[in-house]
């Protein structure tokens, strides 16, 4: 949960995941979905449905890429 995400912490937040990751003496690729429910957005904003919301979003994500981000409005 990430309170005031703006479109460049998302942006930077996607790049971080998708960084190499050093392990002994090699670099494994990483990928990485992100899904983003707007909790404002929500008719009653209970942590249930926003990480329902989310969930929902990163697995929308997941089907357009491996490596991304999807917002649920």
């Amino acid at each position: 949960m990430i309170r005031d995400l703006t479109a460049a912490d998302l942006d930077a937040l996607t790049a971080a995941l998708h960084r190499p990751l050093p392990y002994d003496g090699t670099s494994l690729p990483l990928a990485a979905s992100v899904g983003v429910c707007p909790v404002a957005e929500l008719p009653v904003p209970l942590l249930t449905d926003a990480l329902a919301a989310a969930d929902a979003a990163m697995y929308a994500a997941k089907g357009r890429t491996r490596r991304g981000f999807h917002t649920i409005r």
